[in-house]
């Protein structure tokens, strides 16, 4: 199908290709959801933001539970809108059932965004009860527990999402210095932090 070979020609770095792929593909079934969703995704890349958010209007209309678009969406509105169409869009997550644990974990960042801490740990821990390897809960439930001043639950379930991804230096920077008044370590102490990063990759 034209939608999949436009992602693959948009992960070989091949932008216009893509979006002529998916404009074919939504042109021929535009009810297509994951192609929207695609385009939005590449036209967001390329500093089309505005594109995009007509794109995902355009999946959201199709299939007003798509987690994936409703997450995107807002995410849109922070860098685009006013204080209340950004909560509005986060509040239209927090009303829409998910479908998966990966949608439970993107309902949970809803909250989180809201400032709704304790149903957010609840849709983190449930997303977790369906899949204990999905590592945007895990660092959905650190985030959510470094709110709450609770920094050694949130050293380990940032632990529990480098294990997960063991690769991954961000994740491995971020727990680094997220804690810093748990592990008592001055965020200065740059050569500190480099060995305490280098140490979490190696899994010590």
């Amino acid at each position: 199908p034209d939608w999949k070979n436009a992602r693959s020609a948009w992960h070989d770095g091949q932008g216009a290709v893509a979006l002529e792929a998916l404009h074919r593909a939504t042109a021929r079934h535009p009810e297509n959801v994951e192609a929207l969703r695609l385009r939005a995704e590449i036209l967001d890349h390329l500093g089309r933001p505005l594109v995009a958010l007509a794109a995902l209007d355009r999946a959201i209309g199709i299939d007003p539970a798509c987690m994936p678009a409703l997450f995107h969406k807002a995410a849109l509105m922070n860098r685009l809108g006013d204080a209340r169409t950004i909560r509005k869009a986060w509040q239209a997550m927090t009303a829409t059932a998910p479908r998966s644990a990966a949608d439970t974990a993107l309902r949970g960042t809803a909250w989180l965004q809201l400032g709704r801490i304790e149903q957010a740990l609840a849709d983190f821990d449930q997303a977790l009860a369906l899949d204990p390897k999905l590592v945007g809960a895990w660092h959905g439930r650190a985030n959510a527990l470094f709110r709450e001043g609770r920094l050694d639950e949130a050293d380990e379930a940032l632990g529990r999402a480098c294990a997960l991804v063991p690769d991954d230096l961000t994740l491995a920077w971020e727990r680094a210095i997220a804690c810093l008044p748990a592990i008592q370590m001055p965020w200065h102490d740059l050569p500190a932090l480099r060995r305490r990063a280098s140490a979490i990759l190696a899994g010590l």
